[in-house]
């Protein structure tokens, strides 16, 4: 947020009392949220991972080298 310069409100407010005052003020906002829902989405993703190994070895094992000339 800002840049506030000298002279605005919010600049005066927070600089009050300080010897050696910046040539412009300017301010970071961290916010923080609470999804309740993110697990169901961790648990989607986890599934999805899954299935793309499953398909992998699956595959491997359905479409792999054969023995063409029937001798055991």
């Amino acid at each position: 947020m800002g840049p506030w310069l000298p002279g605005d409100e919010l600049y005066e407010r927070f600089t009050k009392g300080w010897r050696e005052r910046p040539e412009k003020l300017e301010a970071s906002v961290l916010t923080v949220n609470y999804d309740p829902g993110r697990g169901v989405k961790y648990l989607g993703s986890g599934l999805i991972v899954a299935g793309i190994f499953t398909m992998f070895y699956i595959r491997a094992y359905f479409f792999g080298p054969r023995n063409h000339l029937g001798v055991s």
